[in-house]
């Protein structure tokens, strides 16, 4: 059975995240030192790609797209925030424009979309067939008003998708489709000149950061995450940021009244002897220089 790109990124994701923990701890054990890892997380967006293309307009880079196309004169945000693209099939001298779209991925990014059409047969002529077209998830037994469908994870840098129904602009190609690298589309594609909708339905984001492989001088290895949860034995030190051992658990020492017992440790107790000691002596000598 082939391998859908959504399951392709699945893997990837969990791949990369296991090998990025193993990478740290060899690092760890080898120098002798804390090292950080990094990790593939979810990321939300309320209102989905209609939440991204805002803050791309904004400039923020808080967002899986390097770059962003959205026109059409009559096109829509949906309640769930996907981009619903008209056909305006006005003519001359109306000057209505049909909807186009176009999306570039960006470095450390995957994001899942699913493409729906009211153009019978539109994906399955303009995909390229084989074992391809079966990658997209593609279906022509869609609910409601649509034709085709096709569901996809971008997963690599540049890797883009773009729909211009009516070939409205020069900067969106009619439908370009690549992922990986691989082109799945045809090198001279239609006109869609129908209904389609685009939706963000998943992003993830690989965090350099997300945790530490701390050493801790002794050969021994703990695994730090985001919400500090340290092994057995050990608790989170806020003010050096790290486990550290739990010393003195149940020994008196360890704080039940909440420090207020004052414990003198052996050095404090030598001190006080010796301290003792002078002053004997000292009275003595005293009272015998009397004597």
């Amino acid at each position: 059975m082939v391998k859908t790109t959504i399951t392709i990124a699945q893997e990837k994701r969990e791949l990369d995240n296991a090998n990025a923990i193993a990478n740290a701890r060899a690092l760890s054990e080898s120098d002798k030192k804390n090292v950080s890892y990094g990790k593939w997380i979810e990321v939300e967006y309320t209102d989905s790609m209609e939440s991204v293309y805002d803050k791309y307009s904004e400039g923020a880079s808080d967002i899986p797209f390097s770059n962003m196309v959205v026109g059409g004169t009559n096109d829509t945000w949906t309640s769930h925030g996907s981009r619903q693209m008209d056909n305006n099939d006005y003519v001359w001298p109306s000057t209505e424009k049909s909807g186009y779209f176009k999306c570039v991925l960006k470095k450390n990014w995957m994001a899942e979309i699913d493409v729906r059409t009211e153009n019978e047969d539109y994906f399955y002529d303009n995909l390229i067939g084989g074992n391809e077209r079966d990658r997209l998830d593609f279906s022509d037994s869609v609910k409601g008003s649509w034709d085709e469908q096709i569901a996809f994870t971008l997963s690599t840098e540049g890797d883009y998708l773009s729909i211009d129904i009516d070939d409205e602009s020069s900067s969106v190609g009619q439908f370009t489709l690549v992922i990986q690298g691989v082109k799945y589309t045809v090198d001279t594609p239609y006109k869609m000149d129908n209904e389609a909708k685009v939706w963000l339905k998943n992003v993830w984001y690989f965090t350099p950061s997300y945790g530490t492989i701390v050493y801790d001088g002794e050969d021994e290895i703990i695994i730090i995450d985001p919400e500090h949860i340290c092994d057995e034995g050990y608790e989170w030190d806020e003010q050096l940021q790290m486990c550290v051992k739990i010393e003195g658990e149940g020994e008196g020492n360890g704080g039940g009244n909440g420090g207020d017992e004052t414990i003198l440790d052996d050095t404090s107790i030598i001190l006080i002897f010796g301290l003792v000691g002078l002053v004997v002596f000292g009275a003595l000598y005293f009272l015998r220089g009397e004597a």
